[in-house]
Protein backbone atom coordinates (compact mmCIF):
# COMPACT_ATOMS: atom_id res chain seq x y z
CA UNK A 1 0.00 0.00 0.00
CA UNK A 2 2.49 2.39 0.94
CA UNK A 3 5.11 1.42 -1.84
CA UNK A 4 2.14 2.17 -4.50
CA UNK A 5 1.12 5.63 -2.75
CA UNK A 6 4.64 6.74 -3.31
CA UNK A 7 4.67 5.27 -7.18
CA UNK A 8 1.03 7.44 -7.38
CA UNK A 9 2.50 10.39 -6.17
CA UNK A 10 5.45 10.51 -8.18
CA UNK A 11 3.28 10.20 -11.19
CA UNK A 12 1.20 12.80 -10.57
CA UNK A 13 4.00 15.07 -9.71
CA UNK A 14 5.22 13.80 -13.29
CA UNK A 15 1.93 14.19 -14.38
CA UNK A 16 1.35 17.51 -13.13
CA UNK A 17 5.03 18.77 -14.90
CA UNK A 18 3.90 18.13 -18.05
CA UNK A 19 0.60 19.35 -18.03
CA UNK A 20 1.55 22.70 -16.33
CA UNK A 21 3.41 24.20 -19.69
CA UNK A 22 -0.39 23.63 -21.52
CA UNK A 23 -1.81 27.12 -21.02
CA UNK A 24 1.06 28.85 -22.72
CA UNK A 25 1.09 26.66 -25.37
CA UNK A 26 -2.60 27.40 -25.63
CA UNK A 27 -2.18 30.92 -25.88
CA UNK A 28 0.84 30.40 -28.27
CA UNK A 29 -1.26 28.72 -30.86
CA UNK A 30 -4.17 30.58 -30.70
CA UNK A 31 -2.22 33.80 -31.01
CA UNK A 32 -0.84 31.93 -34.14
CA UNK A 33 -4.27 31.73 -35.74
CA UNK A 34 -5.23 28.00 -34.66
CA UNK A 35 -8.66 26.94 -33.03
CA UNK A 36 -9.64 24.91 -30.34
CA UNK A 37 -10.74 22.04 -33.25
CA UNK A 38 -7.22 22.69 -34.59
CA UNK A 39 -4.99 22.48 -31.73
CA UNK A 40 -7.33 19.21 -30.13
CA UNK A 41 -6.60 17.77 -33.65
CA UNK A 42 -3.22 17.97 -34.28
CA UNK A 43 -2.70 17.50 -30.46
CA UNK A 44 -3.71 14.09 -30.20
CA UNK A 45 -2.93 12.84 -34.08
CA UNK A 46 0.62 13.11 -32.69
CA UNK A 47 0.28 11.43 -29.64
CA UNK A 48 -2.16 8.82 -31.45
CA UNK A 49 1.10 8.07 -33.84
CA UNK A 50 3.14 7.72 -30.83
CA UNK A 51 0.96 5.37 -29.28
CA UNK A 52 0.43 3.53 -32.35
CA UNK A 53 4.07 3.04 -32.80
CA UNK A 54 4.90 2.19 -28.94
CA UNK A 55 2.36 -0.90 -29.26
CA UNK A 56 3.08 -2.18 -32.66
CA UNK A 57 6.85 -2.57 -31.25
CA UNK A 58 6.25 -3.22 -27.60
CA UNK A 59 3.47 -5.70 -28.35
CA UNK A 60 1.04 -6.14 -30.54
CA UNK A 61 -1.28 -8.34 -28.35
CA UNK A 62 -2.10 -4.52 -26.36
CA UNK A 63 -4.25 -3.34 -29.23
CA UNK A 64 -6.64 -6.09 -28.39
CA UNK A 65 -9.82 -5.16 -26.59
CA UNK A 66 -12.72 -7.49 -25.14
CA UNK A 67 -15.66 -7.11 -26.69
CA UNK A 68 -18.21 -6.16 -23.94
CA UNK A 69 -15.53 -2.90 -22.88
CA UNK A 70 -15.94 -1.31 -26.51
CA UNK A 71 -18.55 0.42 -24.97
CA UNK A 72 -16.28 1.99 -21.72
CA UNK A 73 -13.88 2.94 -24.46
CA UNK A 74 -15.93 4.76 -26.64
CA UNK A 75 -17.55 6.37 -23.48
CA UNK A 76 -14.17 7.09 -22.03
CA UNK A 77 -13.32 9.22 -24.86
CA UNK A 78 -16.66 11.03 -25.69
CA UNK A 79 -16.28 11.91 -22.27
CA UNK A 80 -12.64 13.08 -23.21
CA UNK A 81 -13.40 14.79 -26.23
CA UNK A 82 -16.25 16.75 -24.05
CA UNK A 83 -14.28 18.06 -21.80
CA UNK A 84 -11.06 19.45 -24.25
CA UNK A 85 -13.71 21.16 -25.84
CA UNK A 86 -15.32 22.64 -23.13
CA UNK A 87 -12.00 23.39 -21.75
CA UNK A 88 -10.34 25.22 -24.92
CA UNK A 89 -13.76 26.81 -25.75
CA UNK A 90 -13.75 28.17 -22.10
CA UNK A 91 -10.44 29.36 -22.21
CA UNK A 92 -10.77 30.83 -25.32
CA UNK A 93 -13.60 32.79 -24.10
CA UNK A 94 -11.77 33.55 -21.05
CA UNK A 95 -8.24 34.05 -21.90
CA UNK A 96 -6.71 33.84 -17.97
CA UNK A 97 -5.37 30.59 -17.17
CA UNK A 98 -5.81 31.58 -13.23
CA UNK A 99 -9.25 31.17 -13.89
CA UNK A 100 -9.71 28.80 -15.55
CA UNK A 101 -7.19 26.77 -13.51
CA UNK A 102 -9.15 28.11 -10.62
CA UNK A 103 -12.70 26.62 -12.30
CA UNK A 104 -10.76 23.39 -13.00
CA UNK A 105 -9.72 22.00 -10.13
CA UNK A 106 -12.92 22.38 -8.66
CA UNK A 107 -12.77 18.33 -10.51
CA UNK A 108 -11.39 16.76 -6.73
CA UNK A 109 -14.72 18.04 -5.39
CA UNK A 110 -16.71 16.55 -8.12
CA UNK A 111 -14.11 13.21 -7.65
CA UNK A 112 -15.14 12.91 -4.30
CA UNK A 113 -18.53 13.24 -4.60
CA UNK A 114 -19.56 11.11 -7.50
CA UNK A 115 -17.20 8.37 -5.26
CA UNK A 116 -19.26 8.38 -2.55
CA UNK A 117 -22.26 8.95 -4.69
CA UNK A 118 -21.47 5.65 -7.40
CA UNK A 119 -18.84 3.75 -5.49
CA UNK A 120 -20.47 3.66 -2.52
CA UNK A 121 -17.20 4.37 -1.23
CA UNK A 122 -16.66 5.91 2.82
CA UNK A 123 -14.62 9.11 2.60
CA UNK A 124 -12.33 9.86 5.79
CA UNK A 125 -12.49 13.26 7.56
CA UNK A 126 -9.33 13.86 6.14
CA UNK A 127 -10.46 13.71 2.53
CA UNK A 128 -12.91 17.33 3.12
CA UNK A 129 -10.16 19.18 4.83
CA UNK A 130 -7.37 18.08 2.35
CA UNK A 131 -10.12 19.41 -0.23
CA UNK A 132 -10.02 22.80 1.67
CA UNK A 133 -6.68 22.96 2.26
CA UNK A 134 -5.76 22.52 -1.72
CA UNK A 135 -8.84 24.75 -3.01
CA UNK A 136 -7.17 27.31 -0.61
CA UNK A 137 -3.42 26.40 -1.28
CA UNK A 138 -4.67 27.06 -5.46
CA UNK A 139 -6.24 30.33 -4.77
CA UNK A 140 -3.24 31.70 -3.30
CA UNK A 141 -0.62 30.48 -6.21
CA UNK A 142 -3.18 31.98 -8.79
CA UNK A 143 -2.92 34.65 -7.21
CA UNK A 144 -7.06 35.48 -6.91
CA UNK A 145 -6.50 35.83 -2.83
CA UNK A 146 -6.26 38.12 -2.66
CA UNK A 147 -6.14 40.15 -5.59
CA UNK A 148 -9.31 38.79 -6.52
CA UNK A 149 -10.81 38.67 -10.03
CA UNK A 150 -12.00 40.81 -12.73
CA UNK A 151 -14.73 40.66 -14.83
CA UNK A 152 -15.57 36.94 -16.27
CA UNK A 153 -18.02 35.68 -19.07
CA UNK A 154 -20.82 33.53 -17.97
CA UNK A 155 -20.46 31.65 -20.43
CA UNK A 156 -16.13 30.88 -19.54
CA UNK A 157 -17.66 30.32 -16.28
CA UNK A 158 -20.24 28.01 -17.53
CA UNK A 159 -17.48 26.05 -19.37
CA UNK A 160 -15.23 25.75 -16.73
CA UNK A 161 -17.36 24.13 -14.29
CA UNK A 162 -18.21 21.58 -17.06
CA UNK A 163 -15.20 21.19 -17.62
CA UNK A 164 -14.15 19.97 -14.14
CA UNK A 165 -17.20 17.62 -13.77
CA UNK A 166 -16.20 15.96 -17.11
CA UNK A 167 -12.99 15.15 -15.93
CA UNK A 168 -14.37 13.57 -12.73
CA UNK A 169 -16.17 11.23 -15.30
CA UNK A 170 -13.32 10.43 -17.16
CA UNK A 171 -11.24 9.92 -13.83
CA UNK A 172 -14.38 7.24 -13.09
CA UNK A 173 -14.90 5.77 -16.79
CA UNK A 174 -10.50 5.40 -17.03
CA UNK A 175 -10.10 3.82 -13.20
CA UNK A 176 -12.38 0.36 -14.55
CA UNK A 177 -10.35 0.50 -18.20
CA UNK A 178 -7.09 0.55 -15.92
CA UNK A 179 -7.47 -2.24 -13.81
CA UNK A 180 -8.04 -4.61 -16.76
CA UNK A 181 -5.58 -3.32 -19.16
CA UNK A 182 -2.74 -1.77 -20.01
CA UNK A 183 -2.49 2.18 -19.94
CA UNK A 184 -0.81 2.45 -23.30
CA UNK A 185 -3.96 0.59 -24.68
CA UNK A 186 -6.71 2.89 -22.91
CA UNK A 187 -5.08 5.90 -23.91
CA UNK A 188 -3.96 5.25 -27.31
CA UNK A 189 -8.05 4.38 -28.03
CA UNK A 190 -8.98 7.19 -25.87
CA UNK A 191 -6.76 9.80 -28.37
CA UNK A 192 -7.57 7.74 -31.63
CA UNK A 193 -11.43 8.57 -30.64
CA UNK A 194 -10.68 12.06 -29.83
CA UNK A 195 -8.80 12.63 -33.20
CA UNK A 196 -11.56 11.07 -35.04
CA UNK A 197 -14.29 12.87 -33.96
CA UNK A 198 -12.09 16.07 -34.24
CA UNK A 199 -12.05 15.52 -37.88
CA UNK A 200 -15.80 15.16 -37.82
CA UNK A 201 -16.79 18.19 -36.62
CA UNK A 202 -14.25 20.17 -38.31
CA UNK A 203 -13.02 19.50 -41.88
CA UNK A 204 -9.38 18.79 -42.14
CA UNK A 205 -9.11 21.42 -44.63
CA UNK A 206 -9.43 24.22 -42.30
CA UNK A 207 -7.05 22.38 -39.38
CA UNK A 208 -4.40 22.09 -42.28
CA UNK A 209 -4.87 25.83 -43.11
CA UNK A 210 -4.82 26.91 -39.26
CA UNK A 211 -1.11 25.43 -39.18
CA UNK A 212 1.76 27.23 -40.06
CA UNK A 213 5.51 26.46 -39.54
CA UNK A 214 5.77 28.85 -36.29
CA UNK A 215 2.62 26.92 -34.56
CA UNK A 216 3.29 23.18 -35.65
CA UNK A 217 6.46 23.26 -32.84
CA UNK A 218 3.92 24.58 -29.93
CA UNK A 219 1.66 21.24 -31.13
CA UNK A 220 4.39 18.97 -31.46
CA UNK A 221 5.94 20.21 -28.02
CA UNK A 222 1.76 19.67 -26.80
CA UNK A 223 1.31 16.24 -28.25
CA UNK A 224 4.32 15.10 -26.78
CA UNK A 225 5.33 16.49 -23.34
CA UNK A 226 1.30 18.00 -22.16
CA UNK A 227 -0.50 14.90 -23.73
CA UNK A 228 1.41 11.45 -24.40
CA UNK A 229 3.51 12.38 -21.12
CA UNK A 230 1.01 13.91 -19.10
CA UNK A 231 -1.89 11.72 -19.62
CA UNK A 232 0.06 8.30 -19.50
CA UNK A 233 1.44 9.01 -16.18
CA UNK A 234 -1.74 10.24 -14.50
CA UNK A 235 -2.86 6.95 -15.78
CA UNK A 236 -0.22 5.59 -13.39
CA UNK A 237 -1.48 7.30 -10.71
CA UNK A 238 -5.07 5.90 -10.76
CA UNK A 239 -3.25 2.61 -11.10
CA UNK A 240 -1.65 3.06 -7.78
CA UNK A 241 -3.94 5.39 -5.92
CA UNK A 242 -7.01 5.49 -7.43
CA UNK A 243 -9.67 8.78 -8.54
CA UNK A 244 -10.11 10.87 -5.25
CA UNK A 245 -6.41 10.55 -4.03
CA UNK A 246 -4.91 11.46 -7.57
CA UNK A 247 -7.40 14.09 -8.26
CA UNK A 248 -6.29 15.45 -4.52
CA UNK A 249 -2.55 14.68 -4.80
CA UNK A 250 -3.06 17.05 -8.67
CA UNK A 251 -3.93 20.19 -7.00
CA UNK A 252 -0.01 20.55 -6.90
CA UNK A 253 -0.32 21.41 -10.70
CA UNK A 254 -0.69 25.48 -10.55
CA UNK A 255 2.28 25.79 -8.32
CA UNK A 256 4.71 23.18 -9.88
CA UNK A 257 3.33 25.96 -12.77
CA UNK A 258 4.83 28.91 -11.68
CA UNK A 259 7.99 27.24 -10.23
CA UNK A 260 8.86 26.35 -13.63
CA UNK A 261 7.93 29.67 -15.10
CA UNK A 262 10.15 31.06 -11.90
CA UNK A 263 12.86 28.83 -12.80
CA UNK A 264 12.83 28.81 -16.28
CA UNK A 265 11.17 32.20 -17.04
CA UNK A 266 12.86 34.06 -14.63
CA UNK A 267 8.96 35.30 -13.77
CA UNK A 268 9.26 36.42 -9.70
CA UNK A 269 7.24 34.47 -7.27
CA UNK A 270 4.74 36.20 -4.78
CA UNK A 271 4.65 35.87 -1.07
CA UNK A 272 1.08 34.41 -1.22
CA UNK A 273 2.53 31.84 -4.43
CA UNK A 274 5.02 30.70 -1.69
CA UNK A 275 2.40 30.38 0.92
CA UNK A 276 -0.15 28.53 -1.60
CA UNK A 277 2.50 26.35 -2.02
CA UNK A 278 3.28 25.40 1.14
CA UNK A 279 -0.15 24.50 1.81
CA UNK A 280 -0.44 21.93 -1.32
CA UNK A 281 2.45 20.56 0.10
CA UNK A 282 1.14 20.27 3.26
CA UNK A 283 -1.99 18.73 2.04
CA UNK A 284 0.38 16.07 0.07
CA UNK A 285 2.07 15.43 3.70
CA UNK A 286 -1.40 15.33 5.39
CA UNK A 287 -2.33 12.26 2.65
CA UNK A 288 0.97 10.43 3.43
CA UNK A 289 0.13 10.52 6.38
CA UNK A 290 -3.22 9.16 6.49
CA UNK A 291 -2.17 6.43 3.86
CA UNK A 292 0.13 4.80 6.33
Amino acid sequence: MKSNYKKGLVSIIISAFCFAAIGTLGVLLFNGGAGPLTLLAGRFAIASLMLFLTLLVWDKKLFIVKREDIKWFLLSGLILFVHLLSFWYGFNIVRSVSIQYALFFLYPIWTAILSSVFQKDKISKVIPLCLLIGVIGILLTLGIIPNGVSFVPLAGVVFGVLTSILWSLYYFSNQYLVNKYNSFTVLFYNFLFVFLLCLFVQPIYITISQITFQTIWYLLALGFISTFMSYLFLHFALRFNGSVLSSIQNMVLPFLGSLLAFLVLKQTMTIYQILGGGLIIFNIYLLNRWSK
